[in-house]
């Protein structure tokens, strides 16, 4: 039986954050709609939130609003490592300046900084705002914004390579081996992933098919031998590496093909530490695509709906750790930090939660 003053304290702090984000949201169907991003600072004394039109910073102690930004155009904004300043790039077509990126300071509520970024089809900003990865044609560039020049140059990151077995759809077998055999095409270089970490160290570039996986050591400005459990990056096999993300301290979670086959209901994901290439844990989690939290040891789990069980898409914080989890039912997961997360309830309306345990709910 759970204790009623256990309850009668979490619904204060959600009803208390429900009031001071709510305030700062478009209502449902407002201009600017749902929020595209909300996440802690790395420290965990600011939340951030921004949707289409503007970025706002909270302070989450006591919960009050610090800061607004108009950034309309504009990529994700991300905290620095030292949660002191926010990173965002932002595309001002009118002016005719091409991409900036732009460095405000929290404490002073300013912006700093603002310079051009390189345009190229697929890019990655180090959480500070000084470094740009670039992926065009193939290449793969690291340009150092302050000083210029690049500081890292791959010519054959990623290539074209052959397609699949195309789908059956409505054709009969023959025709579909047809298909398979003589009508495979080439697709054009793409990139699976390509991330700085939140903590500014690595960079991972890992390509779609064949080219080559690259991790970077910022710092020492030299790339990683993809060695131990760094090798399954460039490994292609039928039940391959399917993502590997993130998480806040610079390791490494990786999920593997057969968890999103649909047939399993937990999966194992395998955390790897960089640039040692050491697996640290294998955490037995509800099989799904993976998201990182602000919290190291915690990871999002958004689970696949089945419709033969008539069931929703939902999303799962597992901690890494202990093993606890936490399912909030039809309200969409955002964050977590320590024992604090944040949901968002409606379009526009977020709630600030404690995380007291084991199988937390909204209820």
């Amino acid at each position: 039986m759970r204790n009623p003053a256990h309850l009668a304290l979490r619904w204060c702090v959600a009803a208390t954050a429900l009031l001071a984000v709510s305030a700062l949201a478009q209502e449902p169907g407002g201009a600017c709609g749902a929020w595209r991003q909300v996440h802690f600072s790395p420290n965990g004394r600011h939340l951030l939130t921004q949707d289409r039109c503007e970025v706002i910073v909270l302070d989450t102690e006591p919960l009050a609003p610090r800061m607004r930004i108009a950034a309309n155009l504009s990529t994700n904004a991300n905290f620095s490592p030292d949660s002191k300043e926010l990173v965002f790039v932002r595309s001002d077509t009118n002016k005719g300046s091409g991409d900036q990126v732009e460095i405000w300071n929290i404490a002073e509520r300013k912006q700093i900084s603002s310079k051009p970024v390189p345009a190229c089809k697929l890019r990655a900003l180090s959480p500070d705002g000084k470094l740009c990865a670039c992926v065009e044609d193939g290449k793969l560039t690291v340009s150092d914004l302050d000083m210029g020049g690049r500081v890292l140059e791959e010519r054959k990151f990623s290539r074209p390579f052959m397609s699949g077995p195309p789908r059956m759809d409505d054709n009969t077998f023959p025709e579909y081996l047809l298909r398979y055999l003589l009508k495979k095409e080439m697709l054009p270089a793409t990139t699976r992933r390509l991330e700085f970490s939140p903590d500014g160290r690595f960079l991972v570039a890992w390509p779609m098919g064949k080219g080559t996986t690259v991790v970077w050591q910022v710092l020492e400005r030299r790339k990683t031998a993809l060695s131990g459990a760094l090798a399954v990056l460039g490994r292609i096999a039928f039940y391959n590496l399917k993502d590997a993300v993130f998480l806040a301290d610079g390791r490494l979670a990786m999920s593997y093909e057969y968890c999103y086959l649909g047939f399993r209901t937990t999966c194992s994901t395998r955390v790897a530490s960089i640039p040692d290439g050491q697996w640290i844990k294998t955490a037995n989690i509800p099989a799904g695509r993976l998201t990182s939290t602000s919290d190291p040891d915690v990871l999002i789990v958004e689970v696949p709906g089945r419709w033969e069980r008539r069931t929703p898409t939902r999303t799962i914080a597992v901690h890494l750790k202990t093993g606890e989890s936490l399912d909030v039912d039809s309200a969409g997961l955002m964050d977590v930090f320590g024992d604090q997360y944040v949901v968002q309830v409606a379009p526009g309306r977020l709630e600030l939660r404690k995380w007291s345990g084991k199988r937390a709910s909204n209820r």
